[in-house]
């Protein structure tokens, strides 16, 4: 059929039904057309000895944050902070540009075709546009005073509505209640992101007012002046519920308890939380305990994989931190982390219609994985494996990246 393509592999595997042994994918107008096996398209372009999977799902990335050599492996999470706050505040605009094309390669050739990025700079707007890649972006409220939060929420504002542009409340501990309540009163086309109980210290604060989280805004200035009612607090109500139609992306939920996932799974949080993204190699940074995300997705709760920033994670690949994920949890179904890495990140991203899956009519995102020389007969298992690679990564049908050595042949 003309203006049809068709590709065969080793494997492909669509994720929300079973691999495909010598697959094969038919993509028209940029669209994924079929699936089947590659003996009924012997005309098809032969892959090699890889899977084919769709597009990997970054829910959680900062684009604009570097490697930060300053910053001791074993420092805390105030001290990590205060590095992270000093850069931002002194980096220049060109700095911050070539920041953000560094991470955008990595993206790109970890095989990501979305990515949900934090961002406080304008260029991550044309810079992600001429990527070829999906996006959500994220524009970062922060500030406990109306001094420091009014001109950012003015900001972000004025480019809100648009088709991959939605809001962040940086965090219940350095976000204003006041925002939340606003955020939650009215009505919004993509999902809003928070960062939430990242850490014990975050959970000190909210529930005492006191620890190193007090320390760090009161070393800059952040809590000079407010009232007991406009501090922080660990009522969900004041940050989660309200009478808009917000959906809420829980960015981290390192210590989320047992009780709190049953409150999450429940009315009428359960209708205003999207899903959680978990960070593994941010998480084993920071020596974080050990982090619910079965017990939420046994919830019901979406769990997404993202790669935060690399201040903090080794690079911005999301095919590595599925890898690593894979190592530190080695009785966890493969197929569970690859799901993550896809279609519960789009889901979470409110772009499940469009991708996450290979499915009749969805974009044809794909992230091709040469197979280990090894591999055995779990596809998904393969796809992990430490000798296995990203080969190619392709957007609505178009190869966005190859890797050198990669080719097509018939």
């Amino acid at each position: 059929m003309s203006g049809v393509q068709h590709y065969r592999a080793r494997w492909t595997i669509p994720i929300s039904q079973p691999p495909i042994a010598g697959g094969s994918i038919a993509i028209a107008n940029g669209r994924i057309q079929e699936l089947g096996e590659s003996r009924q398209q012997p005309d098809a372009i032969d892959l090699g000895d890889v899977a084919i999977l769709p597009g990997l799902v970054n829910a959680h990335a900062h684009l604009d944050l570097p490697t930060l050599p300053q910053i001791e492996a074993d420092a805390s999470f105030t001290r990590w902070l205060s590095h992270v706050v000093a850069w931002r505040r002194s980096a220049s605009n060109s700095l911050v540009r070539s920041t953000i094309e560094t991470g955008l390669a990595e993206v790109v050739q970890s095989g990501t075709t979305l990515v949900g990025d934090i961002t406080t700079s304008s260029s991550a707007d044309e810079l992600l546009a001429a990527s070829g890649i999906g996006s959500l972006r994220f524009r970062e409220v922060l500030g406990l005073s109306p001094a420091r939060y009014e001109p950012l929420w003015n900001t972000a504002g004025e480019t809100l509505g648009g088709p991959d542009t939605s809001l962040s409340l940086h965090a219940p501990f350095s976000t204003s209640r006041e925002l939340y309540r606003r955020v939650n009163a009215d009505s919004f086309s993509h999902p809003i992101a928070t960062h939430w109980m990242e850490t014990r210290e975050e959970r000190e604060f909210l529930r005492s007012g006191r620890g190193p989280i007090h320390d760090f805004l009161d070393s800059v200035g952040a809590i000079h002046g407010l009232s007991p009612a406009e501090l922080p607090c660990e009522d969900w109500s004041d940050y989660l519920d309200g009478p808009g139609n917000v959906r809420w992306i829980l960015v981290h939920g390192n210590y989320i308890s047992h009780a709190e996932i049953t409150r999450l799974a429940s009315p009428p949080f359960r209708e205003r939380v999207a899903g959680v993204v978990y960070c593994p190699r941010t998480h084993a940074r920071f020596r974080h305990a050990p982090h619910p995300f079965e017990q939420l997705m046994e919830a019901g709760i979406p769990v997404a994989l993202g790669t935060d920033s690399r201040a903090s994670s080794p690079n911005l690949s999301l095919f590595d931190e599925g890898r690593f994920l894979a190592e530190i949890a080695r009785d966890l179904d493969p197929r569970k982390i690859l799901a993550m890495m896809t279609l519960h990140g789009a889901r979470v991203l409110g772009r499940e219609a469009t991708c996450g899956a290979l499915e009749t009519g969805k974009s044809a995102d794909l992230t091709i994985v040469k197979l280990p020389v090894d591999s055995r007969d779990d596809p998904a298992a393969s796809v992990l494996h430490p000798d296995a690679q990203v080969v190619g990564t392709m957007v609505g049908g178009n190869w966005r990246w190859k890797r050198n050595g990669f080719a097509e042949h018939a």
